[in-house]
């Protein structure tokens, strides 16, 4: 709700329109679907079960999946520094997490399939909305998706909060609802999709294994956590990954993969 809030409020600001064209609004659904209900409720729900190391090295696979997906779209070519960029990206990711990934015992399988599918969900919420952002401004097309994801999730979270012990949630949750609602739902899936628009699914996609690494930064920056020897190398090799990927060659980006050609609310 603060999202949309957000949003309408600069759309309304910019004068550009609200919605998405009524023939869109079922596909935008589906990305709705992809890209913040099944997405962060699988993320969440499997977070229960596993570690939070076993999520960020499955996220962190993210632009192998995008890739993988964007080739059978005919939006990107596999070639070999794409390929060398993600594994190395994977593998800075890898080595940060360190000892944590390799406590595994089947009490973990569970959460880590869920948040799989979780990855498997945002890489094709990457990868089919690209040919979108042709045709619509990223404000508008980011407003349209959490609208419609908001209706989706209104009848489930009404039930839910029946239940929620509303005196006993403490004021600096609220805070972080408010923070979640303004830069984490509304600004960074703004952002994400204004750069979606100017270059492709992977290279797009591979900056979500930076996450990692600057975590850790802010931790040390702000809780006081030690810098380990790994995150210094894991992260720069994460780092190099990226910038691989981000200096290949463009691929070609057929125009007939795309909504309409002509972008109407640039």
């Amino acid at each position: 709700t603060i999202a949309l809030v957000v949003l309408g409020s600069i759309l309304k600001l910019r004068k550009l329109p609200l919605l998405v064209e009524s023939r869109a609004l079922l596909s935008f659904g589906g990305l709705a679907l992809l890209g913040v209900v099944l997405n962060i409720h699988l993320f969440l729900a499997g977070l229960k079960y596993t570690l939070p190391a076993h999520a960020g090295l499955l996220y962190a696979m993210t632009p192998l999946w995008v890739l993988l997906i964007a080739r059978i779209m005919k939006l990107e070519a596999i070639t070999f520094r794409k390929i060398i960029g993600i594994f190395l990206a994977i593998g800075g990711v890898a080595l940060i997490f360190g000892d944590a990934l390799w406590h595994s015992t089947l009490s973990f399988v569970k959460g880590d399939l869920m948040i799989m599918a979780g990855v498997w969900s945002w890489s094709a919420y990457t990868a089919f909305s690209k040919p979108f952002l042709r045709r619509y401004s990223p404000l508008t097309a980011t407003f349209t998706v959490t609208l419609l994801a908001w209706v989706v999730l209104l009848l489930p979270a009404w039930l839910e909060a029946h239940t929620l012990p509303w005196r006993q949630v403490p004021e600096v949750a609220w805070w972080g609802v408010v923070y979640m609602g303004i830069f984490t739902s509304a600004l960074s899936y703004l952002i994400y999709y204004a750069v979606l628009k100017l270059i492709t699914p992977t290279q797009v996609a591979i900056f979500l294994t930076g996450q990692a690494p600057v975590t850790s930064l802010l931790s040390r920056l702000i809780q006081g956590y030690a810098l380990t020897p790994n995150f210094i190398l894991g992260g720069s090799i994460t780092v190099v990954g990226i910038l691989l990927l981000q200096l290949a060659p463009p691929t070609p980006d057929p125009q007939s993969n795309s909504f309409g050609k002509k972008d109407v609310n640039r």
